[in-house]
C-alpha cells in the first residue's frame, strides 16, 4: 500500500505541471501566450470591420484576421487545427495573421510557431505573417521559425487583387510543407526575405501563381522549392 500511495503522489505532482491544450471556440481569437491551441469543430468567420480611409481596421489591416498569433510570445506556439476547417466569407477576410507591430506592439521573440493539421478555405488571404519593421531600411525585423505542415488551402480568392493563401513579408527559416493549395490564385507569396525559406511535398492544383518572390530580398538565398506536385493553371 505505501508504494501505491508514493506512486499516487509522484504522479499528482506532474499532473500540476501538464498544460492541458487551449481550445479555440469562436472568432476572432488572439493568441498571445504559449501553448497549444486547438479546434474542436469546424469554425467560420465574417469580416468585422468595413474599411474607410480614416479607418482601416484595429489592425491596421482592412479587416480582423479570424485568428491572430504575436511573434514575440515567451515560448512556442502550436495551432492544431484538428482536421477541422475554417471557412471565409470570400476576399474581405483574413484567416490566421502571424506578426509583431501591427497586432502586439512588440519585437519578435525566438520561438518557434507552428500551424498544422486541417483546412483553411474562402479567404482573402489564408496565412499572413509580417513582423513591425518589415518596410524598415532602418530596424530590419523577422519572423523566424514558422512551420506550416500539413494544411489544405482552397477557394483563397480576391476579385479585387489577388487572394493568396500564404504570404511571407520579412520571414526567414521557415517551411511550408504536405500542404495542398486547390484553386487558389497565388499558392505562396515571398516579400523581403532574409533566406532559409523552404516548401517541400506541397502540391499546386488549378493554381495561377505557385510562388512568387519579390520585394528585393534582402541579401537571401533563393528560396528551396522540393518534392512538390504541380498542375496546369485553371482556364478562363
Amino acid at each position: 500500500m505505501r508504494q501505491i500511495l508514493l506512486f499516487l503522489s509522484s504522479a499528482l505532482v506532474v499532473g500540476n505541471t501538464f498544460c492541458a491544450d487551449i481550445q479555440i471556440t469562436s472568432l476572432p481569437f488572439n493568441i498571445t501566450a504559449p501553448g497549444t491551441y486547438i479546434l474542436t469543430e469546424n469554425l467560420s468567420y465574417f469580416a468585422q470591420y468595413t474599411p474607410t480611409p480614416t479607418n482601416p481596421g484595429p489592425t491596421g489591416l482592412p479587416y480582423t484576421p479570424a485568428i491572430i498569433i504575436s511573434s514575440a510570445i515567451s515560448g512556442p506556439v502550436i495551432l492544431d487545427l484538428k482536421g477541422y476547417i475554417l471557412s471565409g466569407a470570400g476576399y474581405n477576410t483574413y484567416s490566421i495573421a502571424i506578426g509583431i507591430g501591427l497586432w502586439s506592439g512588440s519585437q519578435g521573440g525566438p520561438y518557434p510557431i507552428t500551424i498544422r493539421n486541417g483546412t483553411i478555405e474562402n479567404f482573402g488571404i489564408g496565412i499572413y505573417a509580417s513582423p513591425a519593421d518589415s518596410i524598415s531600411p532602418i530596424i530590419p525585423a523577422n519572423v523566424m521559425g514558422l512551420d506550416i505542415d500539413n494544411v489544405s488551402f482552397t477557394g483563397i480568392q480576391n476579385p479585387q487583387d489577388y487572394g493568396t493563401a500564404i504570404e511571407f513579408e520579412d520571414v526567414n527559416s521557415s517551411s511550408v510543407r504536405n500542404c495542398s493549395f486547390t484553386n487558389v490564385q497565388i499558392a505562396i507569396e515571398e516579400v523581403l526575405s532574409q533566406g532559409g525559406n523552404r516548401y517541400t511535398n506541397d502540391s499546386f492544383l488549378n493554381v495561377e501563381e505557385c510562388l512568387v518572390i519579390g520585394g528585393n530580398h534582402r541579401n537571401a538565398s533563393i528560396p528551396i522549392l522540393e518534392h512538390c506536385d504541380f498542375s496546369a493553371p485553371p482556364t478562363n
